[in-house]
């Protein structure tokens, strides 16, 4: 899954409910260093509360065939 396949799907199934753009959500996918391919996980951000719950809720829904896994996390501040 890239960051625009991720942030497409967050846009289809939250977009009715909420503005999602990159001003609202900041994507970063796990690279592997050497090889530059995605490790499989992601650490997708927003500052509105109501949008966090709102992407708890698609754990375990799927994005291209895969179940995703979403859980909230106390964050590292890392800058990407």
């Amino acid at each position: 899954t890239t960051t625009k396949e991720l942030y497409d799907y967050i846009h289809e199934e939250l977009s009715e409910e909420f503005t999602i753009s990159p001003e609202t959500v900041k994507i970063r996918l796990l690279t592997d260093a050497k090889t530059k391919k995605s490790r499989g996980m992601a650490f997708v951000e927003t500052n509105d509360p109501e949008l966090l719950y709102a992407f708890l809720k698609l754990h375990h829904t799927t994005i291209g065939g895969r179940r995703i896994n979403v859980e909230r996390s106390a964050g590292g501040n890392k800058q990407s």
